[in-house]
């Protein structure tokens, strides 16, 4: 076996893995819909724009609380839960798919200057 058949077998199995991340269709219709959520003033675009940014940097944008899931619609909470297994499945950030300006526009929304962490008390805190 020479270095070219290993070259070859690293390069299908790369290609592989590029193909097997690529969004569906369906992971793309959920990621646009919560994007569209996420471009408004409600109680659940907040909650899609948080979902967004902890996928974007959810250090510096706070993260997302799993109880907001039943805060939302069904469809929109659907969605959420197709995004969480693309973004496990591909290992990217929207930035690599193209959604860097609807990111970036619903950051200013959402977290635009003057926007300050906050942690919420915890439940056994007293």
């Amino acid at each position: 076996m020479d270095s070219n058949d290993d070259t070859d077998r690293a390069l299908k199995r790369l290609r592989a893995q590029q193909k097997a991340a690529l969004p569906t269709q369906r992971e793309r219709d959920a990621i646009e819909r919560l994007i569209e959520c996420a471009k408004h003033d409600t109680g659940q675009s907040r909650k899609c724009a948080d979902f967004l940014l902890a996928w974007w940097n959810g250090e510096q944008n706070g993260g997302f609380d799993l109880a907001d899931l039943w805060g939302v619609d069904t469809a929109l909470a659907d969605d959420m839960v197709t995004v969480i297994y693309f973004v496990r499945r591909s290992r990217y950030y929207p930035d690599h798919w193209g959604y860097k300006d609807d990111f970036s526009k619903i950051w200013e929304l959402w977290r635009g200057p003057g926007w300050k962490r906050t942690y919420p008390p915890c439940a056994n805190n007293s």
